[in-house]
């Protein structure tokens, strides 16, 4: 077999390389296909990792009301955000009543289960998401 005819395949960092030897046409078009399968591969890659959120970034408080408040709610967190509107859960907050009043919301609730770092959480998501907030965000 000679030079001009032969091809061969190399394998470096997972792709596939491929060296054509035989005319400068037909290595051209090799070249070209490469780079076009290379180029494909590279969007493929690129949009998986783009898109694996859904378009939506959870918040840490969003996650603690799915975690630790969903079950004894039996509602979703913009449900149980939207009872008051901002002012009043803050005053709800400085009061020191917000784990008062979320077992007044949710009677089921397990309170003792929650800790400190996560009621801040959760404060932070229900001012975000009040009554009174345009913001509509799916949970």
């Amino acid at each position: 077999m000679s030079l001009k005819n032969r091809h061969s395949l190399f394998f470096v960092n997972n792709f596939v390389t491929i060296r054509w030897y035989t005319s400068k046409k037909n290595g051209y078009i090799m070249k070209n296909i490469i780079l076009a399968i290379t180029i494909g591969y590279a969007s493929l890659l690129t949009s998986a990792i783009a898109h694996n959120n859904n378009g939506y970034v959870m918040t840490p408080g969003m996650k603690v009301f799915k975690k630790k408040l969903r079950r004894g709610c039996r509602s979703t967190g913009i449900k149980f955000s939207r009872v008051h509107t901002r002012k009043e859960w803050q005053d709800i907050n400085n009061g020191n009543n917000l784990k008062k009043e979320a077992v007044y919301i949710c009677p089921r609730l397990k309170i003792d289960k929650i800790n400190q770092k996560d009621w801040e959480n959760l404060f932070d998501f229900l001012v975000e998401n009040s009554k009174d907030n345009p913001h509509r965000i799916k949970c």
